[in-house]
This record gives C-alpha cells, structure tokens and sequence, in this order.
C-alpha cells in the first residue's frame, strides 16, 4: 500500500526475528521520500501522431494532507493538447480521492477536426478489488465530422465508471482479467446542446495454456443513444483502429459512429529466452449504423517481456482495405 501511494520512491520493509516476543515480531519500515517537483520531457514517433513532444510537472506535495498536481502537455500534428489534474485524498487515501482537472485538446483525426475545453470533477472508491468513479464533465467544443458544417456544442454530463484488474502479475501477465463498464449522458433542458445515453463495456481475459504460451482475448461493445447526432462533439463518438483496438489500421482511422463494436484473439508462443512470436486476428468497426460490415485486421507480433513489461512490435494486413496493405505497429509497456 505504501509502494503504490504516489507519496514514496522507495519502501523497504525488514523483520527483526530475533527480538520477537510472544509470536509477535517487530517490522521494520524505511521509506524514501521523492522530491517535491519531477519534471518530464519526452520525444517520440507514432504511426497516428508523427512527431511528438511532451513535457509534464508533477507537484508531489502541497499542503499537509497528501494533496498533489500534475501538468502535462503534448504537442503532434494530429493529437496536441494541455491539461492539469489536482487529486486531493479521501478519508482513506488508500481507497478515496477526488480530483479536480481541466484540459484544452486539438484533434484532427482522419475524418474530422475538433478543438474542445473540459472541465471535470470526480470522486473515486475502491471497493472489494472494484474501482467506483463518479465523475461532472462539462464540454465545450467546436467540431467538425467530414463534410458536415463546423458545429459549436457545450455538454454539461454526469459519468459512472466501474472498473476491476486482477493478473498474477501486472507487468508481464500469465493469468489475468480486466473488466470495465462507462455509462454517461445529458439532457439538453440541463446546460446541454444535445440529449444523449452512451454506454461501453470493455473486457480482456488472458491464458496460459502451457508454460510457454499465452492466449489474449478482449472486446469492447459500445452503444449511444442520440436524437441529433450533429450535436454530440466528436470526442463523445466512438472511433477504431490501432495497436489496442483493430491492428493493421491506423489509430482512430475507422469512424467516427455512435456504436462501438471490437473483437480480438492472439495465440502467443516463447521462442527464445524472454522473446515470444504472435499472431492474431481482429475485427470490428465503429459507425452510425449497428449492423456494418467489420474491419478485419490480422497479421503476426514479435514480443520481448522486459522488466517494465512487454515490448510489442506486430505486423497487420488491413483485410478491407483493397490490395490490402501492410500496417507496422510497435508499444511499450503493460496491456493492463
């Protein structure tokens, strides 16, 4: 608990044996404490931003209660925004915090344009391994899909999140499920351009059929219900395609629609020492009508398990695209 506080670099925990008494034995506890301000700087390619920058700050402490700040932002032809969080503890730190955050975001996927200001607070509870959010958005944006005229909408909407992660091990997992649900909506009589109800589950299940193997599985199912679907700002529709939805697609390149619909499956295999082969097979889409014909994206992965969790490079055909074309696409890092 206090390794994952946020508030320790180091914690170091002993038993002293020899002076136990009565089956009780002393612990010993020696904690680090970081510096009060870290700041980050970082360079980058990918596939769906090209060139990208970012820099961050993060205010460790401020006040006496365990109160802190982080600033971030990013800058790359596609996505580029600025944004600041303040997390504040609950009564129990350990499963309470509320956070106050605002944010102002450039996007400009494939099929459309958006500049949106976001104020929100929140209020998360961790419960029995489930993780409870409650969160107050309010949206400004002005926006654009294809060939549509460019649309101005302000969105006051509350949000519900439900979320458990449970894996033998968070880095480099053998065993593991991850399960989220998201439910949000406005009224248009409340501070609102539009009335709307959007709901998303979201799974994945990971296996271990022998010691050298591993089975993935995941999906996501999302569903908005909307009258007047030119007001609900592009950040609220729901886009595929990428490295952790439809591979062989660039990211957000599929979309934007009102239903979200993604399935996956990939077969990996040790091959030497910590480097595995994959191959796997995705398809879905996301569009204005529920029934759509899917993307299908398949293709083969190179896998390196290091110790701050797998080191991803997969090759994907874009199955309906014509001709279809090869799409390389590289991740660091745990899939939870």
């Amino acid at each position: 608990d206090l390794n994952t506080s946020h508030y320790f670099q180091q914690v170091i925990v002993t038993t002293d044996i020899k002076n136990a008494v009565n089956h009780e034995v002393p612990v010993h506890v020696s904690l680090v404490v970081p510096k009060a301000k870290q700041y980050n700087i970082g360079l980058g390619y990918g596939t769906f931003t090209g060139p990208r920058l970012t820099l961050g700050t993060d205010f460790r402490r401020i006040g006496a209660y365990g109160q802190h700040l982080t600033m971030q932002l990013k800058i790359s032809s596609v996505l580029s925004g600025l944004a600041a969080k303040y997390f504040i503890p609950g009564k129990n730190p350990l499963t309470d915090q509320y956070t106050l955050s605002a944010d102002a975001q450039k996007f400009t996927p494939k099929n459309g344009q958006s500049f949106s200001e976001k104020f929100s607070a929140s209020y998360m509870k961790t419960m029995h391994e489930w993780q409870h959010n409650f969160t107050l958005n309010y949206l400004i944006e002005r926006f654009k899909v294809e060939n549509d005229s460019s649309q101005v909408s302000r969105i006051l909407y509350p949000g519900y999140a439900l979320s458990r992660i449970k894996v033998d091990d968070l880095i480099n997992p053998h065993e593991g499920t991850l399960f989220n649900f998201n439910l949000q909506g406005a009224n248009k009589h409340i501070v609102s351009a539009a009335s709307f109800i959007q709901a998303e589950i979201k799974g994945k299940y990971i296996f271990s059929p022998t010691d050298a193997s591993r089975v993935i599985i995941r999906g996501d199912l999302g569903y908005t219900i909307v009258k007047d679907l030119t007001r609900l700002p592009l950040t609220l529709r729901y886009f595929a395609g990428g490295m952790n939805s439809i591979r062989g697609y660039n990211i957000s390149s599929i979309g934007p629609g009102r239903y979200l619909e993604i399935a996956s499956a990939e077969y990996q295999h040790r091959i030497y020492g910590d480097f595995s082969g994959a191959v796997f097979y995705d398809a879905g889409t996301a569009s204005d009508h529920f029934n759509n014909p899917f993307y299908r994206g398949e293709g083969v992965g190179l896998i390196y398990n290091s110790i701050i969790g797998p080191v991803q490079l997969y090759i994907g055909r874009a199955m309906s695209y014509r001709g279809k074309p090869l799409n390389v696409q590289f991740s660091i890092g745990s899939g939870f």
